[in-house]
Parts: structure tokens; sequence; C-alpha cells
């Protein structure tokens, strides 16, 4: 199986990111959501679980268990005992564009201004007028993975409870399609891989 993955600087047990191309194994039972070597088919399933913003697309060998997604019962993430990295790029980009998309959304369908909350609470009041101005990248980008894709996280999620029932799934289907294809576009600008 192929998919994608999300790590910070280094695996969440601390231990470095494999060299591209070479099998990662894991020794142990196998638990989704737990023990093993996870990956999402698409990015933005990816993203879901994501703890940084390197994304990776990998391979997946002697695939374990799926997860089906409580949304249209497409596959969610699978768990295996061996990935191998293929390309690798860095996601800060694409989370701004994507948070952007997300604060854009809000300021028309946002009633109870939960998403502008998290717009106030996460980011300086340069970068807000960022946001409200161009989908322009901020001067720098800052180091800090992890509080990049945790923003983008909470700020997807705030936006999708704020929005009635009808318009979530719309706005769910929209969004992941939004984020693979600037994915995939940043696969080939960064790594010159075609996905």
């Amino acid at each position: 199986m192929f998919g994608f993955h999300f790590t910070a600087e280094t695996l969440r047990d601390g231990s470095p990111i494999p060299p591209t191309g070479e099998w990662l194994l894991y020794r142990g039972p196998v638990v989704m959501c737990e023990h093993g070597l996870h990956a999402s088919p698409r990015p933005f399933n990816a993203f879901l679980y994501a703890p940084g913003c390197l994304l990776h697309y990998v391979e997946l060998d002697d695939v374990s268990l799926q997860l089906e997604s409580t949304v249209g019962g497409l596959l969610d993430k699978a768990v295996s005992s061996r990935r191998r990295i293929l390309a690798t790029i860095d996601a800060r980009k694409l989370l701004w564009y994507f948070i952007y998309r997300c604060f854009g959304r809000s300021k028309y369908a946002d009633k109870k201004g939960v998403a502008k909350r998290y717009v106030q609470q996460f980011f300086s009041a340069g970068e807000q007028v960022e946001l409200f101005a161009a989908p322009a990248l901020p001067a720098d980008l800052g180091t800090e993975h992890r509080s990049y894709v945790r923003v983008a996280q909470s700020f997807w999620m705030a936006l999708s409870l704020a929005l009635c029932a009808a318009e979530v799934q719309k706005w769910k289907h929209e969004t992941a399609k939004f984020f693979d294809e600037m994915a995939k576009e940043e696969f080939e600008l960064q790594a010159n891989y075609s996905l």
C-alpha cells in the first residue's frame, strides 16, 4: 500500500527519520493507533494525525490492519510492521494556505465566531492581518513544526464544529480535496516527485 505519513523532526518515539528508500521495521505486536508503522491513503487523512510538518509519501508492506473513516466508509489509515519513505516535503507552506482557506471560509460561515477566536488565540496581530489580506506566506515561516500543524488542525476542527450539519459534509469533502491537490503540487515542486 502507498500512502502518506506526517512526522516532526523525529519519529514519535524520538528516533531519527530513516533515509529515503530505507525500510523501517517495527518489531512487536501491531495495534492500530498504538503500535506499528502507520500511513493514510490521502494527505488530508494523514494531516488529522500529524505531530509535525514533514509530510512523507510512503510504502507500507505487510499491512496488518486498516481503519475506515466514519465519513463515507473510506480507508482512513493502515498499520504495518514495515514502512519506507519514498519522498518528503516540508508541509508548512501547505498548512499556511490551508489555514488561509479555512479562515476565508470562516468569515462567511462561522456565525458563532469560533474560528475567529482560534485565529486570535494562535496568531499574532501581524499574522492576522496577513490572513485577512491575501494568501501570501508570512515572511518567516518559523522553525517550530509542531505549532504550525496544531494550529491548522485546531482551526479546521473549530470551523467544522461551527458549520451547520448540512454544510459539514460538503465542507469536509471540499477541504480534503483542496489539501490533497496542494500536497501533490508540493511533492512535485519540493521533491521532484509525481504522485
